[in-house]
């Protein structure tokens, strides 16, 4: 779990440099890369660590997905702000072109 913690807050810190130096289309190739292949296991064992009693060593399909789609709301998150961030940057582009003229 210490290994996710530190690879999810790796990645969020290259993703928000990379959108505040300009790469949004690197910066979410990125996050998507380092993100999904460890989003499934962590909702799965988030699920379970979280909802499950400590006798019971049963799999609960209906809290591994509610921390799925949590996470997936995350995701979603940074999907956002990197399609804002790109059109604020085309916005400001427009902006000092015309300004220019």
């Amino acid at each position: 779990m210490i290994y996710c913690v530190a690879e999810l807050s790796t990645i969020t810190v290259v993703f928000i440099g990379l959108i505040i130096a300009g790469n949004t289309q690197v910066a979410l190739a990125v996050y998507a890369a380092g993100v999904l292949p460890i989003l499934i296991p962590l909702a799965i064992g988030f699920g379970q660590l979280t909802f499950s009693t400590i006798s019971s060593y049963t799999y609960y399909p209906d809290y591994c997905l509610a921390s799925l789609t949590l996470f997936t709301t995350l995701l979603g998150f940074f999907t956002t702000i990197s399609v804002e961030a790109h059109f604020i940057t085309l916005l400001i582009k427009n902006n000092t072109t015309v300004k220019l003229l």
